[in-house]
């Protein structure tokens, strides 16, 4: 880990925080995007993260189990350097796949990131808490399509973000930030689009963000 405080995010990124339950645990799934806008305004933040929890329900909801739910969409935006722009949508969207979670609130969907990018230790991961009983064989594994049908919920989700605009808000790209290389801090950092994603065949933890 570089010594020294961390740099700032890059000018034009915005750090997404979408937030809910699983059972009666707190979970966080953190992910950032870069933007676009002529005139960035609180307003039209406001409407992107009314989106994305749209996105959310609309595409994601469908592979958590009924117990869980997303209540929050949480936007830290850096439209120009040493300026932030904050806003929410706390609309609540549960599962909608019948039947309950896993019974270790902690279980996740893995989704692995390509971004034409060398990470070292591995490439970006978004853990998607609320993994039905039905779809785990073995204490771990996903069964049948269920893989496939998390990878192409996630898909469904990132494109309804980054299609069309959101106020003045004419591009939302999804990906990742690196702070660092190695053992050293980015000067400024950088963003990184993603390009394509998969899901990971056994289950992970998402125990991070999980609190509570």
């Amino acid at each position: 880990m570089p010594t020294g405080p961390r740099p700032a995010p890059p000018a034009g990124t915005c750090r997404c925080s979408v937030s809910g339950l699983v059972q009666t645990h707190k979970w966080a799934c953190i992910f950032w995007l870069n933007l676009t806008s002529a005139n960035p305004q609180l307003a039209d933040l406001t409407a992107l993260a009314s989106k994305i929890s749209q996105a959310w329900a609309t595409h994601i909801s469908a592979i958590q189990a009924a117990d869980t739910s997303m209540n929050n969409v949480l936007l830290v935006w850096t439209p120009t350097a040493g300026n932030e722009i904050v806003s929410s949508d706390s609309t609540s969207h549960p599962g909608t796949f019948p039947g309950t979670s896993a019974q270790y609130a902690g279980a996740s969907y893995v989704i692995n990131h390509r971004t034409g990018s060398y990470y070292r230790g591995g490439h970006p991961r978004s853990y998607v808490p609320g993994v039905p009983v039905g779809h785990i064989a073995n204490g771990s594994t996903l069964t049948g399509t269920y893989p496939d049908d998390a990878a192409g919920a996630w898909a469904g989700f990132v494109d309804a973000i980054q299609t069309g605009p959101a106020g003045g808000i004419t591009t939302s790209t999804c990906g990742t930030v690196r702070f660092q290389s190695k053992d050293a801090w980015l000067v400024p950092p950088t963003f990184v689009p993603w390009q394509s994603h998969s899901c990971r065949p056994t289950l992970g933890t998402i125990k991070a963000r999980l609190t509570e």
